[in-house]
């Protein structure tokens, strides 16, 4: 199953697809098509298209091989002809063939594609988007199921599998639309979650789930992260992710346009119409739409100031840029901006009349996409490996990312609690959060209250973010928080078992010279200190609902 989903989301994840004459499904449908046009050339002319095919192919087979986890190279060209048909391209290629950059043409299939999963994956149930369990012989559109074959595809082990492939709110957005459910208040709490419509674990599941490991650094939705990389004024942090300026540019210039479209026949028209560097920014957008974006590129700087001018003095509403801007009006649906951005895309590109100006916008898109993705596969722990060694790769990820856009704590909680607090079952999530490091040994009573101060910032910290909660849900309830301070265990060269339970220690009587022994027990101290001097009962929490609890443990032995 993995292998067929690697193939279909080709165009959509794999970094060859971003680079300009490197999409390979494109360079060998386009061949097949001249191929098959041949009729009305002569004999050498004919002789060098198929020569041309051929060459084509057998470069799509070396790419299987080098790219993919590939068992048969047989089995993955069976697969691309069923997801990317032949005969579909030739279609495609011959209705529009005025417009003949064909790689950036196909991206008419590969939006269709994404219609075609969304329409096979996702149904209505009870009012609620839901997987669909079973398979339509054919679908809304008339056309076969694109995971036909009810004993072949298991539909919730699809949705889990492409779910660490990429993002699914694209599919949940062209669903909308594929709908005609054009307005936006259809998108009310829309979060991404998609229920299984199962009446009888829904039942079991309303009497409530809890969250009891949620990592302060590591248990955002991924939503929320990339809203902050595409934030215009980060932008000189986000450039030191490789992030290129270009994917922020064209987002924020492509919803001030959706805004405004009715007066304006294209994007380039709405450009000229509204920006005094048009060459620069439209510089920047071929190189996107090429993917050349390189982080030195000539139009960046100019790009940069021209759009920094233009929203420097807008008060901004809300900390997410466009739901601060563009999107102010849309705070009360309760759903994020970037379902917003999507929802907007996918129902101008499903209306929009097709041609060059239509090829060009879609092929920046789908630009767009592929850069989200492949941010998203460098943070998300897209295969399969468990324990704490392969987690903390992608957690020191998460962390630096986190650095390099200078997040402060607060803007972490922040966007933290408003992930967790999307699970409709959720009725309680305890926050995982470490001792803070002093950087000094903890044996003076001014560093011992230098801890203990920092401790206590921590509970302001995250108590001031959930205040801010109830206040904005306070017409629905809102899942009980604990915070678990925990005391890590981490081996080092003098301690490799990770031995690190006080405990033992104070009841044999042993001392141990380790560092990160004296060092946790310096922290034990402190945080003890705080629990017996009273400080953590004089917070009033009688005017919060529901309750917050504060417990602390040692990582992998227990509480204490």
């Amino acid at each position: 199953m993995y292998q067929i989903l690697d193939v279909l989301t080709l165009p959509y994840c794999n970094p060859d697809f971003y680079h300009r004459n490197q999409d390979c499904i494109a360079s060998v449908r386009e061949a097949f098509y001249e191929v098959s046009n041949r009729n009305n050339l002569g004999w050498k002319k004919a002789e060098q298209l198929k020569k041309h095919y051929h060459d084509a192919e057998n470069e799509v087979k070396r790419f299987v091989g080098k790219q993919l986890y590939v068992t048969q190279i047989d089995d993955y060209i069976l697969m691309l002809n069923l997801f990317f048909k032949e005969q579909e391209c030739n279609k495609l290629f011959g209705f529009f063939r005025e417009i003949d950059n064909r790689e950036y043409l196909i991206s008419v299939l590969y939006l269709k594609n994404l219609s075609r999963i969304a329409r096979s994956l996702l149904t209505f149930r009870d009012g609620r988007i839901a997987i669909r369990m079973w398979t339509n012989k054919k679908d809304s559109t008339g056309e076969k199921d694109i995971f036909s074959g009810q004993d072949v595809y298991n539909k919730i082990e699809i949705w889990n599998l492409l779910s660490r492939m990429m993002p699914l709110d694209i599919l949940i957005a062209v669903f909308l639309t594929e709908n005609e459910l054009d307005e936006e208040y259809y998108l009310y709490r829309q979060n991404g979650m998609i229920f299984l419509g199962d009446n009888i674990l829904e039942t079991l599941l309303r009497r409530g789930i809890a969250e009891t490991h949620l990592h302060f650094n590591a248990g955002m939705q991924y939503q929320y992260i990339w809203q902050e990389y595409m934030n215009l004024f980060r932008w000189q942090e986000v450039n030191s992710l490789n992030i290129p300026f270009h994917i922020i540019a064209f987002r924020t210039i492509f919803a001030e346009y959706l805004e405004h479209q009715e007066g304006y026949r294209c994007l380039r028209e709405f450009l000229n119409g509204n920006f005094s560097k048009v060459l620069e920014i439209s510089g920047l957008f071929d190189e996107l739409a090429r993917g050349d974006t390189s982080l030195n590129s000539e139009y960046t700087e100019t790009s940069y100031s021209e759009l920094y001018r233009r929203w420097k003095n807008v008060e901004l509403q809300d900390h997410n840029f466009l739901m601060g801007t563009l999107y102010a009006r849309y705070k009360s649906l309760h759903t994020y901006e970037e379902m917003i951005f999507l929802f907007k895309s996918a129902k101008y590109f499903r209306d929009k009349k097709i041609n060059a100006e239509y090829v060009f916008e879609l092929r920046l898109f789908m630009q767009y996409l592929r850069s989200k993705n492949f941010v998203f596969k460098d943070i998300l722990q897209s295969v399969p490996i468990y324990g704490l060694e392969y987690f903390q790769m992608h957690y020191s990820t998460m962390r630096r990312n986190e650095r390099a856009i200078r997040l402060e704590k607060h803007e972490i909680c922040k966007i933290l609690l408003h992930s967790i607090h999307q699970n409709v079952f959720l009725k309680k999530y305890e926050i995982r959060v470490g001792i803070p490091e002093l950087g000094v040994k903890v044996k003076t009573e001014y560093n011992k209250q230098e801890l203990k101060r920092k401790i206590l910032r921590e509970i302001y910290l995250v108590l001031k973010e959930y205040k801010k909660i109830l206040e904005e849900y306070q017409e629905e309830q809102v899942p009980n928080l604990g915070i678990i301070f925990s005391f890590f265990k981490t081996d080092s060269v003098d301690n490799r078992i990770g031995d690190m339970c006080w405990l033992q220690y104070s009841e044999t009587g042993t001392k141990s010279w380790n560092m990160d022994h004296i060092t946790l027990k310096q922290k034990r101290i402190c945080w003890e200190g705080l629990l017996s001097g009273g400080f953590l009962c004089a917070w009033k929490f009688q005017d919060w609902q529901p309750q917050c609890a504060l417990l602390h443990r040692c990582a992998g032995s227990g509480y204490s």
